[in-house]
């Protein structure tokens, strides 16, 4: 099962008035700020599903309602008494995690999702991003110390070479 989904928690947008009362503020929020309404995506039977599946598949829409829908499941969760002592998250729940621990407000959180989503969709499919943080050397002298190496879509052959000479040079496992 994909992390996003067509119609990930429609049963209970429809059923359950704390989970739709979130998803109805943070979707508002992404409306009103930043033009983007996840509803129709997720819950909508109108148009076309291919229409639907092609939105969804945009990463800009597709981390907001992952956003929007772990948040409503958590404070869906929170109001049945299962409150968390700790918070973790992964990628996007990363930052679902830290608007609940209230290291910044829901608004601010959907805003830097939305930023970060539109980031990565403005990248090329192919496109290699690679942050290093290196003190002392180039980075085509010390790729093995890189913190972050992310891949969107497939890599044009140029890109290859950096590849294979980022696996030999640091832990970076196949895929």
């Amino acid at each position: 099962v994909c992390s996003s989904d067509l119609g990930m928690g429609a049963g209970l947008y429809r059923d359950n008035q704390v989970f739709r009362s979130c998803v109805e503020e943070c979707a508002d929020l992404l409306q009103s700020h930043h033009s983007l309404d996840i509803r129709p995506v997720l819950y909508s039977q109108a148009g076309s599903l291919e229409d639907r599946v092609r939105a969804l598949a945009q990463t800009r829409v597709a981390q907001a309602a992952i956003f929007v829908t772990e948040y409503a499941l958590a404070n869906l969760w929170m109001s049945w008494g299962v409150l968390p002592d700790v918070m973790i998250g992964h990628s996007i729940g990363e930052y679902v995690a830290a608007c609940l621990a209230g290291v910044f407000s829901l608004a601010d959180g959907l805003a830097l999702v939305a930023k970060r989503g539109s980031l990565m969709q403005s990248t090329a499919d192919g496109c290699m991003l690679l942050e290093n943080r290196i003190r002392n050397g180039s980075s085509a002298q010390r790729l093995s110390h890189s913190t972050c190496c992310d891949f969107k879509g497939t890599l044009p052959s140029k890109s290859l070479g950096l590849v294979s000479r980022l696996r030999a040079t640091s832990s970076v496992a196949a895929a």
